[in-house]
């Protein structure tokens, strides 16, 4: 790039000293500087050979002027070619320039969420807590939940991959196929303290653990599944003893990531204690 904006300012130098040289060529060879151009314009004087009374015949110099414009032109469309050459460049850089910029935000975004650990606990209940949708009449290649893979057919318990209705991206989850006539969406188990649960912010978004064991769904797909329509929540409990109670909840939803994932629980119903929510 650096060699290309000092050919272009060459070029205006030579365009220059030709302007210059052709107006006033004597004053540039007297001033010791070499000619770039030296025109030769010769006007007889009026008592000369070429030259009779008042007369005098121009043709000569009406072609030198006619070359020496011709000239100019074509010096003017070379410098003009080469200042948009330098122009198309400069934009190409510019949009390279634009696509490293949105890289680093995008990298400095990336970095900072995997550095904030918010002081977040995650609940203690020991059981699976789980969505039932009311089943969605959406004709997709994949369930948009697991209330829907159970009205297609499916009655075995176990992770499958499903679709909700927006442009995010499928995703797996457990269905439980059992429990009260099945097709609940388990979002969390807890069974036997064989993951961690005391995480950052960021993990509780993007959810961890093992489907098949003990696991955090992740807000953002607890929003998405919520969000297609209404929703129950069931909570089952056992303890040590093998003791069993649940809690279930009519109307049941999580806000997106811009509301912190606000929980709205409404409808109580069940063998645990209201206070659980």
């Amino acid at each position: 790039m650096k060699l290309i904006q000092q050919f272009a300012v060459a070029a205006l130098v030579v365009f220059s000293i030709f302007t210059k040289g052709m107006v006033n060529a004597h004053s540039i060879i007297s001033s010791g500087a070499p000619p770039v151009y030296e025109q030769h314009i010769i006007i007889n004087p009026l008592d000369g050979p070429s030259c009779s009374g008042s007369g005098c015949n121009c043709t000569a110099i009406r072609e030198s002027v006619a070359d020496t414009t011709h000239r100019l032109a074509k010096l003017e469309t070379t410098v003009a070619n080469k200042v948009d050459g330098v122009s198309a460049e400069l934009n190409d850089v510019k949009l390279q320039l634009v696509k490293i910029t949105e890289s680093v935000i995008w990298l400095t975004e990336l970095l900072k969420n995997a550095t904030d650990n918010p002081t977040t606990h995650a609940p203690t209940p020991r059981a699976p807590l789980v969505t039932h949708p009311t089943p969605q009449a959406i004709p997709t290649t994949l369930p948009n939940d697991c209330s829907q893979a159970l009205a297609n057919g499916v009655t075995s318990s176990g992770v499958y991959t499903v679709q909700p209705v927006d442009d995010s991206g499928p995703f797996d989850v457990y269905c439980d196929m059992e429990t009260d006539g099945g097709g609940w969406t388990v979002f969390q188990r807890r069974q036997d303290g064989s993951v961690d649960f005391y995480r950052d912010w960021v993990s509780y978004r993007q959810g961890f653990g093992d489907l098949n064991g003990e696991f955090w769904l992740g807000n953002d797909n607890l929003h998405r599944l919520t969000a297609q329509g209404a929703c129950r929540l069931r909570v089952d409990f056992e303890d040590f003893e093998n003791n069993t109670a649940y809690a279930e909840y009519d109307m049941f939803s999580v806000a997106d990531g811009s509301d912190n994932y606000q929980l709205t629980a409404e409808g109580f119903s069940g063998t645990a204690s209201k206070l659980l929510l």
